[in-house]
């Protein structure tokens, strides 16, 4: 088993700012063609890219399952060791319109003060099936700030 990087900045698109809704900043997914994979998503970070807003306030990050692609910048994940073949899971960054978001299917949710970052590790991986199109969205929303966020992940396959 492979392990897999992949943020926000890969693929050169522009994050988009976050609304009252959630709006997705990285989305990993098994592939439409060729060898078609499950993955497991080991470690996530997330925390503000932009100025903060003026009035203190709060981002609530989410990870949620997906099940059809959004309109995204294509991001190709790197592997942790340079030895590891080419990644199966298709990753997306910078959605300008969301992906099919399954209902009520968050696994991780956290609200942080939007000066706030963190990084988890997860002892049970947080897992997607091989199933064209099905993985994670890692989302974020904020009832005050429109500012940008980052995020980065590491996951195997």
């Amino acid at each position: 088993m492979a392990r897999y990087g992949l943020n926000t900045l890969q693929g050169g698109g522009t994050s988009q700012a976050i609304t009252t809704t959630f709006k997705t900043s990285l989305a990993l997914t098994a592939a439409t063609a060729g060898p078609v994979t499950r993955g497991r998503l080991t470690d996530v970070q997330v925390g503000p890219s932009g100025p903060p807003n003026a009035t203190d306030c709060s981002i609530v990050y989410d990870i949620s399952r997906q099940t059809a692609a959004g309109t995204s910048t294509a991001a190709t994940p790197v592997p942790i060791d340079n030895l590891s073949g080419a990644c199966a899971t298709v990753g997306s960054t910078c959605f300008t319109a969301e992906g099919t978001i399954t209902a009520n299917s968050s696994l991780w949710s956290i609200p942080l003060n939007q000066r706030s970052s963190i990084r988890v590790f997860f002892d049970q991986p947080l897992c997607w099936p091989a199933v064209n199109l099905s993985g994670l969205a890692v989302r974020a929303l904020s009832p005050t700030t429109t500012g940008t966020v980052n995020c980065q992940v590491y996951f195997d396959e």
